[in-house]
């Protein structure tokens, strides 16, 4: 069964974060991020040395846990996870 041309086809979201504040210690690098990534999107994550790049990566695996905001992996709630999972 074909789908009509006018039919729009809702995308699901992947990766999403709300508020997300984080560092090490008492040093802050992640300010209020909220972002989010569209399946079947290609997304580019780039920015300045130091600008926070592998800090939100490392937030997004679990390997560093946020200060405060969230992290939804289809729709879960994912902050915080150890990386394993």
């Amino acid at each position: 069964m074909e789908k009509a041309a006018h039919e729009q086809v809702v995308m699901m979201t992947l990766l999403e974060t709300k508020a997300l504040n984080a560092g090490y210690g008492p040093l802050q690098i992640l300010w209020n991020i909220d972002f989010k990534v569209d399946e079947k999107s290609v997304t580019a994550l780039i920015g300045a040395n130091g600008a926070g790049k592998t800090t939100l990566i490392k937030v997004l695996t679990g390997l560093l846990k946020p200060y405060s905001g969230q992290v939804f992996f289809k729709g879960v709630d994912v902050t915080g996870y150890p990386a394993h999972r």
